[in-house]
């Protein structure tokens, strides 16, 4: 929900197969994340979930962009602003920028709990 807030017009993230998926104008364009990185119990859970959501942020990032064919998302239209995601042991926060507090584009972050379900 946070990112279909802030990608461009026509792109749609949808949870589909415990993964995400991105749709551009309906049609399926890639599978951006899969759980297992997150379920790989072999590394810290704030390393999983860091490393889980930059690569959600940088395949969306890559789509936008060459589907485009202009950086997104940019602060001058000539350069890409990088994501950024930190986990500080509550939450996820995510941005795409220099830096969470100079960010670009930044999102709300996300709760441990939406994520990771107590057993």
């Amino acid at each position: 929900m946070r990112l279909n807030g802030v990608v461009p017009e026509g792109f749609r993230l949808t949870a589909e197969d415990q993964g995400l998926v991105l749709r551009i104008h309906g049609t399926w364009d890639s599978r951006v994340v899969s759980p297992e990185i997150v379920e790989d119990e072999s590394r810290d859970l704030g390393e999983r979930l860091e490393t889980t959501v930059f690569a959600a942020l940088d395949s969306i990032q890559d789509s936008v962009t060459e589907y485009l064919r202009i950086p997104w998302p940019s602060a001058d239209g000539r350069s890409m602003a990088e994501p950024g995601v930190r986990y500080d042991g509550d939450a996820i926060h995510l941005w795409y920028g220099d830096s969470e507090k100079a960010a670009v584009l930044g999102l709300s972050a996300i709760p441990l709990s939406e994520v990771v379900s107590e057993s």
